[in-house]
């Protein structure tokens, strides 16, 4: 059984190759979606900023989600090479879940703004404490809904199933989704010199939608063996999940990395 820490550098490993697997989709994907949102935040001042906003950030998690949905189907080898007609279709199909999901998202920042932002401004320490409730409370729903994108890619269900299973895999497993922040957090840093174009975030997503496969994975595994003790449970194969994951991926050395066109 590889430990963990390796299924952890093989992740981290596979996420730098499909990224340069899937570089101009990532660059060209990232580019319209910073195009949208920096227009709404800096550029738009009008009355409809909002809606433009939610338009935008619907928008985003189309493309993100379109994104996952493409390369679950035909790997991330093959993205390259997707045209304009296949991923028009998952636009299509993801574009209801993604607009439910940026009025949440709204809502949620109005709403946590508005109360912290009330609560926060007396001083009484009942008032305090109800702020701080309000604030972890806030923090925890949008850390649900980072798992929404990989969740929609994979499942493929309505958008109420996917909240309850994003909620479900952060509240299952949350000191792995502050683990995959701090990781995001660096990847964005480490786009600064690129102006986001790469990684930026279509190629963080790339590793959300690995790690939410691995958890499945061994979840699926655990439930197989539930009614065993655990010293007679088998381990867990992670070989088996790593060869699938490799058979995903073409490119292996430090030169395919940056030109996959070439393998």
């Amino acid at each position: 059984m590889l430990p963990y820490a390796e299924v952890i550098l093989f992740l981290i490993k596979k996420h730098c190759i499909d990224c340069g697997e899937a570089f101009f989709g990532i660059v060209v994907l990232n580019a319209l979606c910073l195009a949208g949102v920096g227009y709404s935040l800096l550029w738009h001042q009008g009355p409809g900023r909002s809606v433009l906003f939610v338009l935008v950030l619907a928008t985003l998690y189309a493309c993100l989600c379109a994104f996952c949905v493409v390369r679950g189907e035909r790997g991330c080898d093959t993205l390259a090479d997707t045209n304009l007609r296949v991923f028009t279709h998952a636009l299509r199909e993801v574009w209801l879940q993604s607009l439910w999901c940026a009025l949440l998202q709204c809502v949620l920042f109005r709403t946590g703004k508005y109360v912290c932002t009330y609560y926060f401004a007396r001083t009484h320490s009942v008032f305090t404490a109800c702020g701080i409730l309000s604030a972890w409370t806030y923090a925890l729903a949008c850390g649900a809904l980072l798992w929404f994108v990989p969740v929609r890619a994979r499942y493929r269900t309505h958008f109420r199933q996917c909240v309850y299973l994003s909620a479900r895999v952060f509240f299952e497993h949350p000191c792995i989704t502050f683990l995959m922040v701090l990781y995001s957090m660096g990847v964005l840093a480490l786009s600064v010199p690129m102006a986001f174009l790469f990684p930026g975030p279509c190629g963080i997503v790339l590793l959300w939608q690995d790690v939410l496969r691995t958890l499945c994975f061994r979840r699926a595994w655990l439930a197989a063996h539930e009614g065993r003790k655990a010293a007679c449970a088998p381990p867990i194969p992670w070989e088996q999940l790593m060869c699938q994951m490799r058979a995903q991926s073409r490119a292996h050395t430090v030169g395919e990395l940056f030109s996959p066109w070439k393998s």
